[in-house]
């Protein structure tokens, strides 16, 4: 059930009610189309899923490269335990 569909067709009936009451009557030609519109979006969000219901894709899920990491000054692939970076020289404070 998507509750935010559902609730924003809650409201467009209740304003097109509303409307229709505040006009004695004479309003419901000019808030059909709001009170439509409402139970449509009712309906969607009954029958629709949540977005909760999708699984979301993470990019940084997939395996990791845990042998090599990036050098910070040239951004060079180098070992783990590199203390120096093979390609600039710069120190690595990390390791």
């Amino acid at each position: 059930m998507n509750l935010s569909l559902f609730f924003k067709g809650i409201f467009l009936m209740v304003i097109g009610v509303l409307f229709a009451v505040i006009t004695f009557g004479f309003g419901i030609f000019c808030s059909w189309p709001l009170l439509l519109i409402g139970f449509i979006m009712i309906i969607l969000g009954i029958i629709s899923p949540s977005s909760s219901f999708y699984p979301q894709s993470n990019p940084f899920s997939g395996k990791q490269n845990t042998t090599k990491r990036i050098c910070s000054n040239c951004g060079k692939t180098m070992s783990l335990n590199a203390k120096y970076c093979p390609h600039c020289g710069f120190e690595n404070k990390y390791s």
